[in-house]
């Protein structure tokens, strides 16, 4: 994950609230949007939590963010909570995760994208 001086660095990011293990900012998108964007790298893990105010962001805005808060070659991912840890005052947010121990496991790639698919 970026450092907080890099984060402040880049002017698609205002930094609304900090704290030793994260923060609290708002980024605006290529696309004109804005999302917002807690973030923290605490408990072991490097974590983006993006919201949109009207949808769910999209792939193209998860990517973006990801460019944003991590560095090139780093391998995050989309992680998909129980339901009984959502949190209901974020009903439109996703979250970006990378553990610091270990670079998360990889699928081989066309375990994701059956060959038939890629003909």
């Amino acid at each position: 994950m970026r450092s907080i001086t890099e984060l402040h660095d880049n002017p698609r990011i205002v930094i609304c609230a900090e704290s030793t293990d994260g923060g609290m900012a708002k980024v605006l998108l290529t696309n004109n949007e804005t999302v917002h964007v807690f973030f923290s790298w605490g408990a072991g893990w490097d974590r983006v939590s993006v919201s949109h105010i009207h949808h769910c962001p999209t792939k193209d805005e998860m990517c973006e963010v990801k460019g944003l808060f991590f560095r090139d070659g780093e391998c995050v991912m989309e992680y998909h909570t129980v339901d009984e840890d959502h949190d209901p005052a974020y009903p439109r947010s996703v979250q970006l995760w990378r553990p610091h121990l270990a670079p998360p496991n990889r699928p081989p790639f066309l375990v994701l994208i059956p060959k038939e698919c890629l003909a």
